[in-house]
């Protein structure tokens, strides 16, 4: 299995066998989150439906081809001036 098709997959065989209790997660820090796919942070966002999330990331150090110019979820994080 690619990288790429993890989250879908796993997201899918949630839906059908039933999502694992993850209930008392109140609270998920993401570091590095300008390597996540969009897909990727809404099956964490569907783990985790009770629990506050944090974003950490830097655009300029993406890894992968999807953080690129076109990545829709960054761009108005990278048109804000920076103090």
């Amino acid at each position: 299995m690619l990288y790429e098709d993890a989250a879908p997959y796993y997201y899918l065989t949630d839906q059908v066998k039933g999502r694992p209790h993850t209930a008392d997660i109140r609270f998920l820090f993401i570091d590095e989150a300008q390597d996540y796919t969009n897909m990727q942070i809404a099956y964490l966002k569907n783990l985790f439906p009770q629990a506050r999330i944090t974003l950490l990331g830097d655009i300029d150090q993406a890894v992968h081809r999807h953080t690129a110019e076109d990545y829709p979820s960054f761009q108005p994080l990278k048109t804000k001036k920076r103090m």
